[in-house]
């Protein structure tokens, strides 16, 4: 859906199911909707004219125009996004609103923030996407690790699956629920996804579950972060003289290539605009200056949402540096790191 020629704009939801569902057919007539999403008590319907209203999930067909919430325009300004998120948190309409910068998509919907990441994952797939089934784009170590297959199988197998036993249609289906958790309605396309893929319950399958696991099968890591640690006297050197630096005074910090590129704004930015010569390089340096011991936790954080410390790291520094790194990466501003910070502080007595 097109908001204008710099952004585009995703909102879960069929606009005019939805429209007609909730019986707001007529208010939004003459409005034109072109996305439509919810929480549990609220419902969110975004304009072509870039207006964004709010109404009560519950509300009164018969005084539907004083109920209806017109929450401000949206434009490309970060401050103003910023705001507007605010005002839909405190309001409690919806959970989570989030632009990206380097795709200049908008996603905005009550859920999980790990599931943002992975829903501006698929919808930026012409940029990320290793792979293709029906012609749809898509990233097969996510299909492998949400389909129950082996990582370090090649991908031909579950490509053939699907094509021979899943129309286009169910196909699309299939992905709206392995990157988004979208619940697939149809019964018969459950049981067949179930049945193919050995999958005993779609609810409970999830992608947090399914990211742990991940994070756990070293085998299947196919890209390292290349960290070092610096002191005092290396943060005057030029970064012209690091380039030059032997790659074994780095330590290899092994992960998923599309971990970083959905959860770090900073790596979808680098592998979007990598030149074709180097895309299948298999590590890359890291330049944020943090300690081997910071990199670690924040790579594991962003497979379990969860920051995790050892007996041997020091909670100050770690918490220091991981406040920095939230910005460096460009994390996802709804992400559950701050708060994994704050309870570290609150746990150390940092503040």
């Amino acid at each position: 859906m097109i908001l204008s020629s710099e952004h585009k704009v995703y909102i879960a939801g069929s606009v005019n199911v939805q429209i007609k569902k909730f019986q707001l057919f007529d208010f939004f007539t003459d409005k034109d909707p072109i996305a439509i999403s919810g929480s549990q008590t609220s419902i969110l319907v975004l304009t072509s004219d870039e207006k964004l209203y709010c109404v009560p999930k519950f509300h009164s067909t018969t005084n539907l125009e004083g109920e209806i919430t017109k929450v401000t325009n949206i434009t490309s300004q970060r401050q103003q996004l910023q705001q507007l998120h605010l005002t839909l948190k405190l309001e409690q309409k919806i959970s989570s609103i989030f632009f990206d910068y380097h795709t200049n998509i908008l996603l905005c919907f009550g859920t999980d923030p790990l599931n943002i990441d992975f829903s501006l994952l698929y919808k930026s797939n012409q940029h990320f996407a290793d792979q293709k089934i029906f012609d749809i784009p898509v990233h097969s170590s996510v299909l492998k690790m949400r389909l129950n297959y082996d990582l370090n199988d090649g991908f031909e197998t579950i490509k053939n699956n699907i094509e021979k036993n899943f129309t286009k249609e169910e196909t699309l289906k299939l992905l709206d629920w392995i990157y988004e958790e979208i619940n697939i309605r149809n019964l018969e396309t459950c049981e067949k996804i179930k049945s193919q893929f050995n999958i005993d319950n779609l609810l409970e399958k999830t992608i947090k579950q399914d990211l742990i696991h991940l994070y756990k099968n070293e085998e299947s890591k196919d890209f390292s972060l290349l960290v070092k640690d610096y002191d005092e006297e290396d943060n005057d050197d030029e970064e012209g003289e690091e380039e030059e630096e032997e790659e074994e005074n780095y330590e290899e910090i092994p992960v998923h290539k599309f971990i970083l590129i959905a959860r770090s704004g900073l790596f979808r930015e680098m592998f979007k605009n990598i030149s074709e010569n180097v895309k299948n390089l298999n590590s890359i340096r890291d330049y944020s200056r943090k300690s081997v011991e910071s990199i670690e936790i924040l790579i594991k954080y962003f497979y379990t949402d969860k920051i995790e410390l050892t007996a041997d790291d020091d909670p100050a520094l770690i918490v220091e540096e991981l406040s920095d790194a939230v910005e460096y990466y460009q994390l996802n501003p709804n992400s559950t790191i701050t708060h994994e910070l704050n309870s570290i502080r609150k746990q150390f007595n940092l503040d």
